[in-house]
């Protein structure tokens, strides 16, 4: 936008009307979700947000399978003026509260409020006397595959 606060980073402009959008699959649920079952609910508000600052009527959506290609999908997700009002307005809300914290925060880099005035009394940290032992850090569990059976 001309203010600087939202923008978009599309993977390319077809179509005079048209924003093209791709999305490499590399996760098994991703996969199963989006390209088997078609919900592509994860990528709708990218797309519908590229189509309101774009000015486009459509952003066509590539769910791209690099090992199994033939799995590939495209959906065409048509311009809804609700749903980018919604989202629109959903952004304008984020960006009051972003610039109420900029104004906080800003207040108090500068001085104009000490930074104990508003503070939020915090409780004692417990403490562990310096005979107690101290805990080792268990060790995550890793379970080690030969690379055959991949």
């Amino acid at each position: 936008t001309e203010d600087k606060k939202f923008g978009a980073s599309v993977d390319g402009l077809i179509e005079p009307d048209a924003a093209w959008e791709n999305k490499v699959m590399v996760s098994s649920s991703t996969l199963f979700r989006a390209v088997i079952d078609g919900d592509i609910t994860e990528y709708r508000d990218q797309c519908l947000f590229q189509m309101w600052l774009l000015s486009k009527k459509r952003v066509h959506l590539q769910l791209y399978v690099y090992d199994l290609p033939e799995l590939s999908r495209i959906f065409v997700i048509e311009r809804d003026e609700d749903e980018i009002q919604a989202l629109e307005d959903d952004m304008v809300q984020f960006d009051a509260l972003v610039e109420s914290y900029v104004s906080v925060l800003t207040e108090r880099l500068t001085g104009a409020v000490p930074p104990w005035e508003d503070a939020v009394p915090v409780a004692p940290m417990a403490t562990t006397s310096p005979e107690a032992p101290k805990a080792e850090p268990k060790k995550p569990a890793v379970a080690e595959v030969p690379a055959a059976e991949f």
